[in-house]
């Protein structure tokens, strides 16, 4: 008794005490303590508690029979009498899905509306009561949307805002070329036409946004042009003010002249053989220089005026990497490290049931597994001849690291004992998750066995082995292309820190000594100018090489920092085939010291991303380390 009497006398203050608070406060109950609340309100049915606002803005509580509130909606207290009301989502929040009145914990209505504030974003639908805003990405400066090709290949511009990830990336365009509103890089317009906002087509420039078919304003370049040609008076006698037609005959004298002079020149230069380099200048072609954009190739301009993109289906490469379903294919790597912390990387589907990848995303994994090893099989004297191969080493030279075969003159309870080790350190903290897109992982955890098929310290390259796991099916191997031959951009396709799968859709290949120093001095030029040693800096750009081993390009910066291990796919003939893997970005200190720099995120030019050629790949299995059977099984 005496303990009941104290529970209820405890209850009493709790109650007083939650009362006096939220008098003062003004507002409802910590989620935590909302059923405390509503039982010690509403005794009767706790069921009826309500902390709504009321019809003046208030915070009220009231213990009345909850009502369905229909979606878009959310309730109100009557202030006069205990009646419930209800109001439509206010512009910031939205409500797509009804509920009962007494669910309502948050005041107005349950979702907040997510902002298009980041890089390049601009709003494409501001959504209504039930759904969220809607972004799309400004491609009149240069920015288009990282996930359209992934998410939703067949939308036309808009995305759902993110939150943890960049909804526009830049996109360059090469010379001659800009983006339409399909996020693609098409001719520009020739002269007297331009191509109106959201219309893939080019129209003529003295067609005013009333006889343009589209419905949405027209870029500010495009007004310009049309307010110019409108103010300028046609060149006849008839419309010239005071009648003075003199005024036509010296303007006619005029250009006769200018025709007859630019006649004279053309044949001189014709005669001079120099008649091709007016008319590529004319066209938008540019000598050799630092510009950046002076080693792309030529602008296209010239040709015929009509749709360049399909109006059916405007994305032909995004369709093939779509319904190749190269989301499927490539997995999220986490290692999860003994500090209790985690790394991440990217790897994709190669072979049987291997998964190719950066080595130092499990780098520190299976190196810290070898030297466990090798130190205890060193303290059994039975076994040191077995070893005598590591010397003073502790992991493996390049090649396969089979613990399965190191351990094989063991007894089999000593080599159970050593295999758990590898489980542990291994299998139980790798693991790779597929089809992780749109902010939730759709596929199975797969984890990894601790023999790796084939691991180069020296080029960066791990073939490792996925375990099968119960009623699930790997997803499908990528193609391989085991011939590299020189193509002007490609795809990185990976997870970045871990976060849900980026595609950079252009990334620009630098396949020529020209463009690769022109891009390294610029960078050299940029850093030494915030105060960085220049011997630093050319240090830094050093591995930078024309090979056919490595593939060297400029992408986002969204890929271009924890992606490691992603495949660099190109398209050809309607095929998504993987040329590389990607490795690691230059200069190094861009990562580790201006990655939030705005002076050197506004050159992306400088920024070197650097992969090893899936022909390199093949070569060291095959030529190196004779490894021919796994070569057959990647390259199938």
């Amino acid at each position: 008794m005496v303990n009941n009497g104290l529970k209820i006398c405890w209850l009493k203050v709790f109650f007083l005490i939650t009362t006096f608070s939220l008098v003062l406060a003004d507002t409802c109950p910590n989620l935590s303590g909302w059923d405390i609340r509503a039982s010690t309100f509403c005794e009767d049915d706790p069921s009826k508690y309500h902390c709504l606002e009321n019809q003046a803005g208030q915070i009220q509580e009231a213990c009345i029979t909850p009502k369905y509130i229909k979606e878009g909606h959310y309730p109100v207290l009557s202030i006069r009498e205990d009646a419930l009301l209800e109001r439509p989502c206010p512009n910031t929040h939205y409500q797509p899905y009804g509920q009962p009145s007494n669910q309502y914990k948050k005041v107005p209505c349950t979702y907040t509306k997510g902002a298009c504030a980041g890089d390049g974003e601009e709003t494409c639908d501001d959504g209504d009561t039930v759904s969220d805003r809607m972004c799309r990405c400004d491609f009149t400066r240069g920015y288009a949307s990282s996930e359209y090709l992934l998410s939703n290949p067949r939308s036309k511009s808009c995305y759902k805002p993110k939150i943890e990830v960049q909804g526009c990336v830049m996109l360059p365009c090469e010379n001659g070329t800009e983006l339409n509103k399909a996020y693609q890089c098409v001719p520009i317009c020739p002269s007297g036409y331009f191509r109106p906002k959201f219309e893939f087509d080019c129209v003529p420039r003295h067609i005013t946004s009333s006889q343009s078919t589209s419905t949405e304003p027209l870029t500010s370049k495009a007004v310009d042009d049309q307010s110019r040609q409108k103010e300028a008076p046609e060149m006849t006698g008839h419309v010239l003010e005071n009648n003075h037609p003199d005024y036509a005959i010296i303007l006619s004298t005029i250009g006769s002249c200018f025709m007859f002079g630019l006649l004279v020149v053309l044949m001189y230069c014709a005669w001079k053989g120099r008649i091709a380099r007016i008319i590529n200048t004319c066209r938008g072609h540019k000598d050799d220089s630092d510009d950046e954009s002076s080693d792309l190739s030529e602008t296209g301009e010239g040709m015929k005026l009509r749709k360049h993109v399909d109006d059916g289906y405007p994305y032909k490469e995004g369709d093939v990497i779509h319904k190749n379903n190269l989301k499927d294919r490539i997995g999220c790597i986490t290692v999860e490290l003994p500090t209790g912390g985690k790394e991440f990387g990217t790897g994709f589907r190669v072979g049987e049931r291997h998964v190719l990848t950066a080595y130092h995303v499990v780098q520190g994994v299976f190196e810290n597994l070898w030297k466990t090893v090798i130190r205890r099989l060193k303290q059994r004297r039975d076994y040191v001849k077995g070893i005598s191969e590591f010397g003073s080493k502790s992991i493996p030279d390049d090649g396969k690291w089979s613990l399965t075969d190191l351990l094989i003159n063991l007894d089999p309870p000593t080599r159970e004992t050593f295999k758990s080790i590898g489980k542990g350190m291994i299998s139980d903290t790798c693991k790779m998750s597929f089809g992780y897109v749109d902010d939730k992982i759709n596929g199975t955890h797969f984890t990894f066995s601790y023999d790796a098929p084939f691991i180069s310290k020296e080029h960066d390259i791990a073939i490792l082995e996925l375990l099968p796991v119960s009623d699930s099916v790997m997803p499908d191997a990528l193609s391989l292309a085991d011939l590299y031959t020189p193509t002007n951009h490609l795809y990185v396709l990976g997870h970045p820190a871990g976060r849900e799968l980026i595609i950079d859709p252009s990334c620009r290949i630098l396949n020529d000594e020209h463009q690769l120093n022109s891009a390294i001095k610029k960078g050299i030029k940029l850093f030494t100018s915030l105060g960085e040693n220049k011997s630093k800096v050319e240090h830094e750009y050093c591995e930078c090489k024309i090979s056919q081993n490595h593939i060297f390009f400029h992408c986002s910066k969204n890929t271009a920092h924890g992606a490691s291990g992603s495949p660099l796919v190109r398209i050809v003939h309607d095929k998504a085939e993987v040329i590389g893997i990607l490795l690691k970005g230059y200069p190094k200190l861009y990562y580790n010291k201006y990655r939030q720099n705005t002076k050197v995120n506004k050159k992306p030019s400088v920024l070197i991303e650097s992969g090893v050629s899936m022909e390199k790949v093949k070569d060291l299995l095959v030529r190196e380390h004779k490894l021919v059977e796994l070569a057959d099984i990647i390259f199938k």
